[in-house]
């Protein structure tokens, strides 16, 4: 590697250190990676790291603004065996892998068949990011025609970035607080999806929703989250999956959602409806993300969970069987990676931070907070 990409390398990492907001983050991030690896488009991606689901999409370059096949993506990502899926790479060794190092070349990839190639693409390079335990996006680059295909130093040089990327990423998640009313005052919203990809029924409040999910500069509009959510349903449906999939996703506003997917039954055998669900997340369906996002230890999610919980010092000690002292640590330390200073601002960090603004509208926040 030149002294030139090592420079590169070392500002990309210190970026995934800077706390920006995931917008923000991917702009810069991409900025970085043209001088570093050379591409005609990129898309910085964001998933659920318990279930792999995309959460968002950021569009670079020739594919900024272009979302006419993003269903023919979910069907593929979700829906396929394609040797370059991102669930794939997250369990290989390197994680990252370029379509034109399959064994049999491009044309082992049906993504590269049947959505890359039609694009004006010959090549594309795919990175997952990952922290060890979780992966949270990753970051796919793209040849055009007239350019040379990615070679070997190139897929080295962006795997050895995945746990930048991965701590850029989650921390992009906690990097802003909720800011406005909620959009969804009548209850979760449903839509119902049938084999062309659209929705055939919605409820009440579905279209301001959707727009609030993703109206952030760069960013693909919601139906990309929601045909992934229905490719993955699809697949549960036929038994190639045994999960219902779901995935928890923070808007550009920052308030956190859960979506859930749901194959609908008919008499009509041919038919594969699909209900996508989206509510309001709960503490308890954002703990495990919220932990991971602020860098907690097991130990510490453990605490946190049980001080959520309404759980004294004294009880965590019992539960947990270590002293009071050794409570009061952690919780030190989870103070600090959370940016709080009490079990009150804790509190309020994880449960009134999606609620507040909303509430203060009402009462006012100090009726909450004393």
């Amino acid at each position: 590697m030149t002294y030139t990409a090592e420079l590169r390398v070392e500002r990309i990492e210190e970026l995934g250190r800077a706390g920006h907001d995931i917008a923000s983050y991917a702009d810069l991030l991409v900025r970085e990676l043209r001088a570093l690896v050379p591409h005609a488009a990129a898309c910085v991606v964001t998933t659920d790291p318990a279930t792999g689901l995309l959460t968002g999409t950021y569009k670079s370059g020739d594919l900024a603004g272009v979302h006419a096949v993003d269903d023919l993506w979910a069907r593929l990502e979700y829906g396929s065996d394609d040797p370059t899926r991102m669930s794939v790479i997250a369990e290989q060794p390197l994680p990252a892998a370029a379509c034109s190092h399959l064994p049999g070349g491009a044309n082992d990839s049906v993504r590269m068949r049947d959505l890359v190639a039609p694009g004006g693409y010959h090549d594309e390079l795919r990175m997952v990011a990952r922290d060890g335990e979780h992966s949270w996006g990753g970051v796919n680059l793209f040849r055009a025609d007239h350019e040379d295909p990615f070679d070997h130093d190139e897929v080295v040089v962006l795997a050895s970035l995945s746990r930048s990327v991965a701590n850029g990423l989650r921390t992009g998640l906690v990097a802003q607080t909720a800011t406005g009313a909620s959009a969804m005052s009548s209850g979760p919203v449903v839509l119902v999806v049938g084999d062309d990809a659209v929705p055939r029924k919605v409820t009440a409040g579905a279209d301001d929703l959707l727009r609030e999910m993703t109206e952030e500069s760069g960013r693909s509009p919601a139906e990309s989250i929601i045909q992934g959510l229905v490719s993955a349903t699809r697949r549960f449906a036929s038994g190639e999956s045994s999960t219902l999939p779901s995935a928890r996703l923070r808007c550009p506003s920052g308030r956190w959602l859960v979506a859930h997917g749901a194959p609908l039954s008919s008499v009509d055998a041919a038919t594969t409806d699909v209900a996508i669900v989206i509510d309001e997340a709960r503490p308890p369906e954002i703990i495990s993300i919220l932990g991971s996002s602020f860098g907690l230890t097991a130990r510490e999610r453990e605490v946190t969970e049980l001080v959520l919980g309404g759980t004294d010092t004294k009880g965590i000690a019992e539960q947990l069987s270590m002293s009071a002292y050794t409570v009061q640590d952690h919780l030190k330390s989870v103070f600090d990676k959370a940016g709080v200073r009490s079990r009150r601002e804790l509190m309020a960090r994880v449960f009134f931070d999606q609620y507040a603004p909303r509430l203060s509208q009402q009462v006012g926040v100090s009726g909450w907070f004393g």
